[in-house]
Formats: structure tokens, C-alpha cells, sequence
């Protein structure tokens, strides 16, 4: 992903260890998610909300209200933040080969 000019990917290893994934790119505070059946990551600017790192029965849940979130449409379901919409940044899935050919200077978060 490259977000306010800071290049990060994520490998499937490490999403698999850490489907909910926080962290801050580029001083943007992101929130990636991975739903393993599907293999499917996405990556939603957080907006400085803080989330559990696992889900729980299939949904997010933000630590200060509670309130859950869909995982892959980064929609409020229920609590005082339901409606609210995540919103979703650009990413790709990429072959590492390929992804360090047009970003040699990247990071790539690995499971420890």
C-alpha cells in the first residue's frame, strides 16, 4: 500500500497471524483487515478509531464505544458508530518479486 507517499506491504503470513492489523503509515492512522477464506485484505484509514486486534463472531469492535464494524466493508453495524463508513484506501495484491521491483524501498511486514 502507499499511503501519503509511505510504501508498506503485508505479507499473507503475517495477515494470517494478524487479521486486524493498526499501525500508522505516513502519519495516516490505517487499519488493514483480512478475511483468511476468501483471501481478501483491505485497508481502511482508521480516522484514530482503535479496534480490538482479533474479531470477534466475524465483526471489528472498537475499543472505546464497542460499537462493530464489518470487516470487509469497514461499515458500523451496531453501537453508538453504527452507519458510520470507514473509508477504504487503495491497495493491490501483489507477487513480493514484483511489488519490490517498483518499490525497492519498501517495508514488508513479516510474522514474527
Amino acid at each position: 500500500m502507499n499511503v501519503a507517499d509511505q510504501v508498506k506491504a503485508y505479507s499473507f503470513p503475517y495477515l494470517q497471524k494478524r487479521p486486524v492489523t493498526q499501525e500508522e503509515i505516513g502519519g495516516v492512522p490505517v487499519l488493514i483487515t483480512y478475511d483468511a477464506p476468501s483471501t481478501t485484505a483491505v485497508i481502511f484509514r482508521s480516522g484514530g478509531l482503535r479496534f480490538k486486534p482479533a474479531l470477534e463472531d466475524g465483526q471489528l469492535v472498537e475499543v472505546e464505544s464497542g460499537s462493530r464494524f464489518d470487516p470487509i466493508s469497514g461499515l458500523g453495524t451496531t453501537g453508538k458508530l453504527k452507519g458510520t463508513q470507514l473509508e477504504q484506501l487503495r491497495g493491490i495484491v501483489s507477487y513480493r518479486k514484483a511489488w519490490m521491483v517498483f518499490y525497492p524501498e519498501s517495508k514488508v511486514a513479516e510474522p514474527e
